[in-house]
């Protein structure tokens, strides 16, 4: 605190902005990656439950007439989404 003492009026202010600048920043940015990360699970949400309907609307007929191999096929569409590791229909 010495050297802040000894500084000018026109560096103290200087210094002063920049704390309250990167203060600033800093906050923006992680109230930026918050809201991304946000957005990132809500959209994966809505992404894996549209996928989930989909693939249910489809089983439907093969369940109805116990169409096993058919109703597997429907799942092994699945293996395009990296994120899905299992599938399985009751």
């Amino acid at each position: 605190m010495k050297a802040f003492a000894h500084m000018s009026i026109k560096r103290k202010l200087i210094v002063i902005t920049m704390l309250i600048n990167i203060i600033t920043l800093l906050a923006a940015s992680v109230f930026f990656a918050a809201n991304e990360v946000s957005s990132l699970r809500k959209a994966m949400i809505r992404d894996y439950s549209v996928l989930a309907k989909l693939i249910a609307a489809n089983s439907v007929v093969y369940l109805t007439f116990f169409d096993s191999e058919n109703a597997e096929k429907n799942i092994t569409a699945l293996s395009v989404e990296a994120h899905v590791t299992v599938a399985a229909v009751y």
